[in-house]
Formats: structure tokens, sequence, C-alpha cells
């Protein structure tokens, strides 16, 4: 390349307005902007561009340069609305800035420009939807799947208590500065509910003593919080019992542990059994999620690094720096700026979460296929977990980062949340 790069500065030199020369350059430039902007390489892409613009005087590029692509966007529900709002940078953190009313869907090959969108839909009788969308240049953008199928867009009647809704579509995952992280991949992830915030202490307890209501106590004394223990024995209660009802109460630290505040200390076997507990007394299929739900409904569509765009911060994001005094979990309602394009919560920091995949250092590249589905935690397999932590560090608040453990893993920081795929009586 640099040869190549050397002759035709030399041939400019000679003849500044050789056609072929600056056609040859524009060229090359732009073979670098797309590699760039493929792998996230912003400050590269910039240069590039620099480049590309300069030399393309016969404007063989200029459609490219211009990036318009279109929209085709339909819904399950007649008189949906949609308005097109702009992810722009603001104080450091991406925020949706309205761009157009689009009008009332179907929308057919709408112009739109290449980047990062969020489309927000109403219809009436049903919450909000926003539709986080990456539009590439001169892309034919909608919710057309791996296998060539056009989706309307599902609009749910409600939202379960808590929970925030991702639409169907696809999703750019992986690929970040984070270690270890998954390639860099462009994903169809399925529609689902997504827990707000991770399972709380009280939630738990409540699990916990319908267990002992139902006569399965050694069940609930096996999944009840506890400390590590040493030598292959169990360790002590964290949660007091009285043979009933478990309680709070200060862990050996003399830390209190409170009702809004995520539950610690319970391994995977233990999520999966909670998730096991409300699928079957809701009657609808709760379960944990995999990882590439959780990290689309931590980065939206466009692959941020992190929840709120390309920079995170402390006073954000509940981790290691941000604490005054003792560091401590955080408790609901709290670091409301961690939030994700879809409205979840603490997906940065605050606690990680159990995720149903096996780990393992190679992840396979499925780039333009649809997710992995569902799994559950069962045997002794690693399993994945996602999220920064409370007393972690920013590299690992990264939403590509991912780490894996033994099921039975207990620790102070992490816990869970639960998932619902989209079911018949939600549309």
């Amino acid at each position: 390349r640099a040869q190549f790069l050397r002759r035709l500065g030399a041939a400019q030199a000679e003849a500044p307005d050789l056609a072929e020369a600056h056609q040859a350059l524009a060229d090359s430039y732009r073979t670098e902007h797309e590699a760039a902007e493929a792998r996230g390489d912003h400050a590269a892409a910039a240069a590039a561009e620099v480049f590309l613009r300069s030399h393309d005087r016969q404007g063989r590029h200029r459609g490219y340069l211009d990036g318009t692509g279109s929209l085709t966007l339909r819904s399950e529900v007649p008189a949906t609305h949609a308005v097109l709002e702009r992810m722009t940078l603001h104080e450091r953190r991406l925020v949706a800035v309205p761009e157009t009313d689009l009008g009332v869907l179907p929308l057919v090959d709408v112009p739109i420009g290449h980047g990062s969108w969020r489309i927000t839909l109403t219809a009436a009788d049903r919450p909000p939807v926003h539709l986080p969308l990456f539009v590439a240049r001169q892309e034919a953008a909608g919710l057309v799947d791996p296998d060539g199928v056009e989706h309307a867009l599902p609009m749910p009647r409600s939202l379960p208590p808590s929970s925030c809704y991702v639409p169907p579509g696809w999703a750019r995952l992986g690929g970040d500065e984070a270690v270890p992280c998954g390639p860099r991949q462009r994903l169809w992830v399925d529609g689902f509910f997504i827990d707000e915030h991770p399972v709380t202490c009280g939630a738990y307890l409540r699990f916990l003593d319908a267990l002992v209501a139902a006569d399965r106590t050694d069940e609930a004394l096996r999944h009840a919080p506890r400390e590590r223990g040493a030598g292959g024995e169990e360790g002590a209660l964290i949660v007091g019992f009285d043979g009933t009802h478990f309680s709070l109460q200060p862990d050996a630290d003399g830390d209190q542990w409170v009702d809004d505040a995520p539950v610690l200390m319970i391994d995977g076997h233990a999520a999966q059994a909670f998730a096991d507990w409300k699928a079957a007394t809701t009657g609808e299929p709760w379960r944990l999620p995999t990882e590439w739900e959780w990290e689309k409904a931590a980065r939206g569509a466009d692959g941020r690094p992190w929840p709120s765009g390309p920079h995170a911060d402390p006073s954000w994001v509940c981790l290691r720096a941000s604490h005054v005094g003792s560091p401590r979990p955080p408790a609901v309602g709290e670091y409301p700026l961690d939030v994700s394009p879809y409205g979840v919560k603490w997906l940065a920091g605050g606690v990680r979460d159990w995720c149903c995949d096996l780990g393992a250092e190679t992840v396979p590249t499925t780039d333009g296929q649809r997710a992995p589905g569902p799994c559950r935690i069962e045997g002794d397999h690693p399993r994945v977990y996602r999220g920064g932590d409370w007393y972690g560090l920013p590299v690992h608040a990264r939403a590509a980062y991912r780490a894996w453990n033994n099921p039975e893993t207990k620790n102070y920081s992490l816990g869970f949340r639960l998932v619902r795929s989209l079911v018949d009586r939600d549309r």
C-alpha cells in the first residue's frame, strides 16, 4: 500500500490533474473507509473520508458519501404512527432528537440517512414502542430477517410490570475493545421483554417463602443467599430464616441488605430456579436471557460501547469509582442515567447478570444470521454472565464484555434478571 500511494503521489507531482491517479486514490480510500466503518474505527473512517472526498473528482463515490438509504416498515396494529429521531451526542451521551414525523405506517422505501436512529411508534391503546435502527450507507433497512421474511412490527397490548420491550430486528454486537468479547457481528434477535432492573432481594425472598409454603424447604435453603463455604462446606446463610419465612439482615461485613437492592450471592442454578418458579406462577414463559438478548438490550442497534453511547462516567454508572465512603450495590431508582436505548437500567453498572449460554473463549461467527435461541442452566458447564458491577472497572462495563464461570459460583457482584419472548396474547 505504501508503494501504491508513493507512486500515485509521484504521478500527481508530474501531472496534478491526472484523472486516473485521483480515481485510483479515491477507490483505495473508499475501500479503507468501508473497512474502518465496519470495524467501528471512527477516527480512521473520518481520516479516510477526508482523502476520499478530495480525490473523488469525477463524483463516482458521491452516492456512497451521501449514504442515503431507504426504510420500509409495517406494523401489526393499524394506524400506528411513527416519529423519526436521530441519535445525537449531547453532553457525552447519545440522546434521541426528533427529526421528522413519518406519519402512519406502512412506510415503503422512505429515504433515510445513514447512521443511528430511533423510531418512536404509537398506536391507540398500546404503550409506545422504541425501535433503535442503524442504517448502513445506501442500505434498504427494515425488519427483514435472515430468511428474507419481512416482519410487521409487533406492538404489544401492554408491558409486563417493571419490564421493557426490545422489538425484533438487527443489532451490531461484539467487536469491541472489551476483552474478552465476541467477534463483530450483525445478528437478528427476536423480540422479547426484559426486566427493567435486576431481581431484587424483596422479590427473591418471596420466591424462597413460596418454596417453603409448598413444602420445598430444602430447596429454598439450597437457593438462599449464602456466604462462600470453605473446603467444600456450605456457607452460612446471609438472610434470616425462622422456619417459615426468610428475612433480610446484615451480612458478615455488617452491611444491611434492603428489599429494593439486587439480590446477590446466589448461583446460576438458583437464578434458573427463580425463572422456573416465575414462569409456573404467572403462566408466562419467563427465563434467563441469552447473552445476545442481553447485549442487544444494552447496545440497541448501533453497536455503541456502553448503553449511554461512546462514553461512560462513574456519576452515571455504579462502578468502583462511583462511591464516596463505603461502596455498596445500588437500590432501585439510583443511577437513572445508566439506561439503554430501550429503557433498561443498570446494564453497565450495579450488578452483573447470569445468562443461560455456555461459556467459552471462542464465540461462533454467525454474522448475518439469527442469534442463538434460549437455553437453560443445567449441569456444571460454565455459563456466561454479562455487565459491569458496583465494585468493577469501566472496561468491564462495556456492553460487549463477556465472562463466564461455574454455575455454582456466588459473589457480591453477580445477580440476574429475566426475559420473556412474545406470546400470542401480547398481540
